[in-house]
C-alpha cells in the first residue's frame, strides 16, 4: 500500500463539527431556546498538545497560588479558581477535559473558567460534550467527496431480474 503524501497534503479537509442537543440547559438564564444545542468541533494536534501541556502549567500555578496564600489551603484553591485553574485535588483527566471543551466549543465559545463551571454544575452535559469532541477528533478531518478522474457511464435501468434486458435494448 502506498501513500501519495503530495496528493494528500494538497487537499483542503474541514474540521468535523456537530450540533449536540443539550436539553438539560433549557430554561436556564442565558439559554433562549426550548431545545438548545451546543456546536462542537474536532480537535487538532495542536489542541491536543496544548491540553497536555496545561497540566504542567497548572502544576506551576498551583505551587504559585500555595506560596501566595501561605498555609491557607482554601485561599489557594479560591485563587486558583479565580485564575481559571483547577485545584490540586482535581484529577488530571478532568483538567485535560476542561481544555478539550474550551478548544472544541464553537457556539457558545467558552473560556476555561466557564468549562470548570459547567463540569462542576452540569457534569453529565460537560462529559457528553467532551466525548462528542473526542469522537469527532477520532474520526479525523472531513476530506469531502473524493473526485474520480474518469467519467462513468450512466447505468440504464434493468427490466428483468436476469439482467439481460435493458430499456435501451427494447428500442
Amino acid at each position: 500500500m502506498s501513500i501519495e503524501i503530495g496528493k494528500l497534503a494538497s487537499t483542503r479537509p474541514e474540521l468535523r463539527t456537530a450540533d449536540v442537543p443539550v436539553p438539560d440547559l433549557a430554561g436556564l438564564p442565558g439559554v433562549d431556546e426550548d431545545s438548545p444545542t451546543w456546536k462542537v468541533r474536532m480537535l487538532t494536534g495542536e489542541d491536543l498538545d496544548r491540553a497536555a501541556g496545561a497540566s504542567d502549567r497548572g502544576a506551576v500555578m498551583i505551587a504559585l497560588a500555595e506560596k501566595m496564600a501561605g498555609d491557607a489551603d482554601g485561599q489557594a484553591n479560591a485563587l486558583l479558581e479565580a485564575m481559571g485553574i483547577a485545584g490540586k485535588d482535581v484529577p488530571e483527566e478532568t483538567k485535560r477535559a476542561y481544555d478539550f471543551l474550551v478548544a472544541g466549543s464553537i457556539d457558545p465559545k467558552i473560556d476555561r473558567q466557564q468549562a470548570i463551571w459547567l463540569y462542576k454544575y452540569f457534569p453529565i452535559v460537560a462529559k457528553m460534550l467532551t466525548r462528542k469532541i473526542m469522537e469527532l477528533t477520532g474520526l479525523g478531518a472531513d476530506m469531502g467527496k473524493s473526485s474520480r478522474s474518469g467519467k462513468r457511464k450512466k447505468s440504464e435501468p434493468r427490466l428483468s431480474s436476469d439482467n439481460s434486458t435493458t430499456a435501451a435494448s427494447l428500442n
